[in-house]
């Protein structure tokens, strides 16, 4: 009854509001819930008069107080949560911050009121925002879910956090008449991001599919203290309903539709753009998008995250009140947007994400299983794959839901838990035992995966297969490396696991592309057949030590991205760029044979396997030549391999330059986006119809707006004006001639609407839309001549090439920047033994994530099982998990970590299995996980298994442990596996001698007299793991240790690079004494003939590099001295175009990139060719030979950029002829 009456009153305190509510809903408590929302009801009522924040409902007592008291310290009334008015009580001035810390360090540099006041707001803060925290866990009174005001609460603020998140969801989904799908339930509880989740409470469940609600008010609206405005439905009532009708279409898609220049989606499309793509909502509503050049950008944030999404375009003339659309799909198995991109200059067909594959798994009774993968051109299977094999594939490379699985019952391997599965049922495959029945699965598999991609039209014999080599023995009869499994692939850092140094990292140097990483992580996986190991060994050698000619720049074009591109018929100018490149890199290595001991017969064999297609030499040069020769016919020499130089300027395709008549950006903004992609003579009438009228528009302008005096006046100002968005050209108001203003009149922008600032003249105006409309078909023109080369090229038969070119670009980058980085740290290759009784002979293995100079380096002689016993962090794992990956890369062809001379037997499985943790995700404690683990070797471990095992059993207790891990140990041994034991239970050395002990050699890690490491392994037992010595060591509690020393005690009682200068002389070197210079014609022959001289060794033959080529890989961590030939640009003088640079390094790939990327106005860096001498002295008498080079070079007249080098000789001798 009192509320009631100071509610009719108009100006009383809000606050006296706030008493008679709170001391009222304190009551109504205690009568019950209903009684609570009756009150909150009142409440409504109650913020629509007062304009006040919900929260307030909530003040208890003690709030009340606080703000009693801040009201009387300011002697004004202060609303807590409005920082203008804060800061004007405390500060004086309403702009002050009044941040926590602030308020907290006011109160401890000041005093009086201005410190109690900061002191009572900040109490208010902290209790307001405890409560506040009560409410979001559930403390606050019981609300009844059901209750549409308990989401209006969640909305406005009054309930936060992850539990009213929760109950928002699933509010939505509970509505017996919602439209929305069930498949988005999960994706928006999974939904974090605050901006993201603001948006939901916005969701109608029954307006439409995608929740979207026109009269919807946003929500940062329901926080202010604003009167909130009566909403108004959303004026584009068509296209919402358009956007309804493809959302019933695609109800598992997330839709962007193309509005103009940019892409909206609604409703929970738009939430998932808020969290996936980091975009904001339109106005705080539950609508967001994305402008026209982000959209690869936005379909790659959620094509990675799993989501499927449907673009709709607009196509054809697009008014106001009719639009026409088309649609596409992209996905994880097809993230590239393959729409409007053959004029794009943007598009790098390496830089995308990349696609995932579709994959569909077939369990057979005695053969494991087989994967068989489906991805963008090329199927593929594996056989003879364990369940641990198949699951380290799924995880490191996440196939697109769901997976496909024809069974041998109805249930399912635990690998494909977690997975949304799609079962098939068994009457499309034929019994398993009847002839052909694999090869029936396999084509099942992919008509199932082309219905899943909507590819009705397509069939099996659109893709290549690339057969598995996961037999057991190939056909050579030599042992294959199984597939990894998980925990192997773990523990060798292969997962993208940060605790463990990851293996493919080390493998290359720093430069090394994506796509690089991505081949040896797949390789390492998956090990070759052991020919194609062979072959990749061969490569590998041949760059590391032995070849001596420059490479011209790779490709790093993904072979899935550009025959996805050539087919759809969407490769622009610059992807052909880049196809031109790799096919000039493929004919390059053709060509080495003739010239070097390149092997070529190892390097067919490694592309051979990756592509799946015969690779013969002459038949891929061939090919090669003709595709190259199509390209060339049509593409602009401006994208033409860089080696090969545009000697005809009618070939140059350039923007068309009147001078200042007409202001260039505007010829660029009309020309930019389709000049420079073919040769103007495919679209030779196009392109003399934009000169004619570009000539007749420059007429008209410089006749109309020109005056006559002034156009060769350079300091006068143009007068003509350009209107990028309506694509516009005129003159302002003053400039209009006296007497002539009725000729001229206002231009329309593109809506029709009058620009009352502008005028122009019917001549211009008719010049310019002759023009735009000559640049319209010109576009038109070199759009379908790009259009009909991809045509050509896939018609007649061009891919195969096209695809071994990119692939053996991929090949080759990986190989050489492999041989550049074992050279840098010193690995080796590994002698590979196919029968032998020894299991390892490694000479000086170190681990692979560390330098050789930083590591101590161990020799193992491995034949049976080593039980390894050692101190705590002496080095045990270390020495294990080194030994693996040697055998691993062995067994793939690469460099090791290893001296030369090392051998390593044929294994036909590497298995490791590192001390680990509990997965609660699995729900595996960290016995389970080694159980599980422990089991899977021992179901597939032979005698011709690798096998590491760190400390098992010690996730139990040390009876059971100790048990199960001398009778793994012992079966391993029985079995006949090679490997290392590590353990810290040694009650297991007395039990082996009862069984295996003859076949197990113990092993230790020795320890210096101060219990200091010395990380190498000898033979012997270690029975003390120094603990507590450890735990010291790491600044373990001492009162803590003392207290473990003692309980220790008592349980023994009762079971009883410095630089090294080299002195050398003119004699040693050999140089010329005469300081007359020599007739030289400046060039870099001559610079290599001096060079030449000095180092005493004329005919030794330096290694040219031409310009943007690299150096062979055998340089790489070889102290080299280089000559560097920069071309003058612009250069007049044609006997002198060159300046020279030298310089020494010992990592001449990285030197030459910093050169040449550096920039300037006179010196053309890019295009910086060089001359490289080995210098076998290493680094000192590298540094020598570099300053006498630079100084004879400067002797004999040649223009040197830098001579500072060549002033720090200091010769051995007094008498020296050389004088700075």
């Amino acid at each position: 009854h009192e509320t009631k009456k100071v509610m009719k009153r108009k100006n009383t305190n809000t606050r006296y509001y706030f008493s008679c509510i709170f001391f009222i809903n304190v009551m109504l408590q205690c009568v019950g819930v209903k009684s609570f929302f009756l009150a909150r009801k009142n409440w409504k009522h109650l913020s629509s008069v007062t304009k006040v924040t919900p929260t307030s409902l909530y003040a208890s007592s003690e709030l009340e107080e606080i703000q009693d008291r801040i009201d009387q310290t300011a002697q004004h009334p202060v609303n807590v949560n409005s920082p203008r008015q804060v800061s004007r009580a405390i500060f004086g001035t309403p702009t002050h911050c009044t941040s926590r810390s602030t308020l907290q360090e006011t109160i401890s540099s000041s005093s009086g009121k201005k410190k109690e006041l900061a002191r009572l707001v900040l109490k208010y803060r902290n209790l307001q925002q405890d409560q506040r925290r009560k409410l979001s866990t559930g403390d606050s009174p019981k609300r009844n879910n059901d209750d549409k005001n308990d989401v209006d609460s969640i909305a406005s603020g009054i309930i936060d956090g992850p539990a009213a998140h929760e109950r928002l969801v699933e509010y939505l989904f509970q509505d017996d008449s919602c439209v929305i799908d069930p498949y988005w339930r999960e994706p928006l509880l999974n939904v974090t991001k605050p901006a993201a989740r603001a948006l939901i409470s916005q969701l109608k469940s029954t307006s439409c599919p995608t929740g979207y609600d026109s009269a919807a008010v946003p929500t940062h609206l329901l926080q202010t203290r604003t009167q909130l405005k009566k909403p108004t439905k959303d004026s584009k009532t068509g296209l919402l309903k358009f956007v309804e009708e493809q959302k019933d279409k695609f109800p598992e898609c997330i839709l962007l539709v193309r509005v103009g220049n940019f892409y909206e989606s609604f409703g929970l499309d738009a939430i998932l753009l808020v969290e996936h793509c980091g975009l904001n909502s339109m106005g705080g509503k539950c609508r967001a998008g994305c402008p026209l050049g982000n959209i690869q950008a936005t379909l790659d944030d959620l094509t990675c995250h799993g989501y499927k999404v449907a673009v709709i375009e607009e196509v054809g003339v697009v008014t106001k009140t009719q639009r026409s659309h088309a649609k596409s799909n992209s996905d994880m198995a097809s993230p590239t947007y393959l729409y409007n991109l053959v004029l794009n200059d943007q598009h790098n067909p390496s830089s995308v994400a990349e696609s995932r594959p579709y994959m569909g798994v077939i369990a057979t009774v005695k053969q494991g299983y087989t994967v068989v993968e489906v991805s963008l051109e090329e199927y593929k299977f594996s056989e003879q794959l364990t369940q641990e094999a198949v699951l380290c594939r799924m995880r490191a490379y996440p196939p697109v839901s769901p997976v496909l699985y024809i069974g041998q019952d109805a249930g399912q391997p635990y690998f494909l838990s977690g997975q949304k599965v799609k079962m098939i049922p068994s009457h499309l495959v034929e019994k398993q035992g009847e002839s052909g029945s694999m090869e029936r699965a396999k084509r099942v598999i992919v008509r199932q995966i082309l219905e899943l991609e909507q590819q009705e039209e397509s069939s099996i014999d659109d893709f290549r297969l690339l057969s598995s080599h996961s037999s057991l023995v190939s056909s050579s009869g030599f042992t294959q490396t199984k597939p990894l499994h998980l925990e192997t692939a773990k523990q060798l850092g292969l997962m993208n696991d940060q605790e463990i140094p990851s293996l493919v990292t080390s493998l290359l140097t720093t430069r090394a592309p994506a796509s690089c990483k991505r081949f040896l992580r797949r390789w390492l996986l998956t090990p070759p057949p052991p020919h194609v190991a062979e072959a990749m060994e061969v490569v590998v050698k041949y760059f590391q030590a032995t070849a001596s000619q420059s490479l011209p720049p790779p490709s790093y074009a993904s072979v899935g991205k550009m025959v996805t591109l050539l087919r759809a018929q969407q490769a622009s100018a610059f992807v052909y760029e880049e196809l031109l490149q790799a096919l000039d890199v493929t004919l390059h290595l053709m060509k080495l044979p003739t010239s070097d001991d390149f092997p070529l017969d190892a390097f067919m064999t490694v592309l051979e396997f990756e592509t799946g297609i015969a690779a013969d030499p002459i038949s891929i040069a061939s090919r090669s030549l003709e595709a190259v020769s199509i390209i060339e016919d049509i593409i602009s020499p401006l994208h033409h391999a860089s080696s090969k130089a545009v000697n005809n300027d009618e070939d140059i395709d350039k923007l068309t330059d009147f001078g200042k008549i007409v202001p260039p950006a505007f010829w660029e903004r009309n020309e930019a986006d389709w000049r420079g992609r073919v040769r103007p003579s495919v679209c030779n009438d196009s392109y003399e119809k934009v000169q004619k009228s570009a000539s007749k528009l420059a007429e008209a302008v410089q006749n109309d707006f020109w005056d006559a005096s002034c156009i060769d006046d350079s300091k006068k100002k143009s007068p003509v004006v350009q209107d990028i968005f309506n694509n516009l050209l005129s003159i302002r108001d003053k400039d209009v001639p006296k007497g002539q203003k009725e000729n001229y009149f206002h231009p329309r922008d593109r809506n029709g609407k009058t620009i009352r600032n502008k005028f122009t003249t019917q001549n211009v105006q008719d010049a310019l839309e002759e023009y735009v409309k000559a640049c319209d078909d010109a576009r038109l023109n070199v759009e379908m001549a790009l259009t009909n080369l991809s045509r050509r090229l896939c018609d007649e038969g061009h891919l195969p090439a096209i695809v071994q070119a990119c692939h053996l670009n991929l090949i080759l980058t990986t190989v050489t920047q492999h041989a550049s980085q074992a050279n840098r740290m010193g690995w080796s290759t590994v002698q590979l033994i196919d029968k032998s009784d020894v299991a390892l002979k490694l000479r000086g293995v170190w681990p692979y994530w560390m330098a050789q100079s930083q590591a101590v380096s161990n020799t193992i002689d491995l034949k049976n099982m080593f039980l390894l016993t050692a101190p705590n962090m002496s080095g045990k794992s270390t020495v294990m998990r080194s030994t693996a990956a040697v055998a691993l890369l062995a067994s793939c062809g690469f460099c090791a970590p290893v001296e030369a001379q090392s051998q390593v037997r044929r294994f036909d499985h590497v298995f490791v299995r590192g001390a680990s943790s509990d997965i609660p995700a699995e729900n595996l404690s960290a016995f389970g996980a080694e159980v599980l683990d422990i089991a899977a070797l021992l179901r597939s471990g032979t005698a011709n298994s690798l096998v590491f095992v760190d400390e098992l059993g010690r996730g139990t207790s040390p009876k059971d442990g100790t048990s199960i891990a001398a009778a793994v140990l012992e079966e391993m041994a029985n079995r006949g596996m090679s490997g290392i034991f590590a353990t810290h239970l040694h009650d297991i050395i007395p039990l082996l001698e009862i069984g295996a002990g003859e076949s197990i050699v113990n092993k230790r890690m020795s320890i210096r007299d101060d219990e200091q490491p010395t990380f190498l392994m000898e033979d012997g037992i270690c029975m003390d793991s120094q603990a507590l010595q450890t735990a010291a060591r790491f600044g373990f509690p001492e009162k803590v240790l003392a207290r473990a020393k003692t309980f220790a005690k008592i349980l023994d009682d009762d079971f009883e690079e410095e630089d090294v200068v080299v002195e050398m002389g003119n004699d040693q070197i050999g140089i010329n004494s005469s300081n007359e210079p020599l007739p030289y014609t400046n060039c870099i022959e001559d610079a290599i003939l001096i060079a030449s001289e000095v180092q005493g060794c004329e005919d030794e033959i330096p290694i040219k590099i031409p310009p943007k080529w690299n150096p062979p890989p055998s340089l790489e961590g070889r102290s080299c001295v280089y000559i560097l030939a920069i071309p003058i640009r612009n250069d007049q003088n044609s006997n002198k175009r060159f300046h020279f640079y030298v310089g020494e390094t010992d990592s001449l790939l990285q030197r030459l990139s910093q050169h040449r990327r550096k920039k300037g106005t006179k010196f053309a860096w890019s295009l910086a060719s060089a001359a490289v001498f080995q210098i076998p002295g290493g680094k000192s008498d590298a540094r020598i030979v570099e300053s006498l080079v630079i100084r004879q070079l400067a002797q004999h007249g040649f223009d040197m950029i830098s001579v500072t080098d060549g002033m720090n000789l200091r010769p051995n001798t007094a008498s020296s002829p050389l004088q700075p």
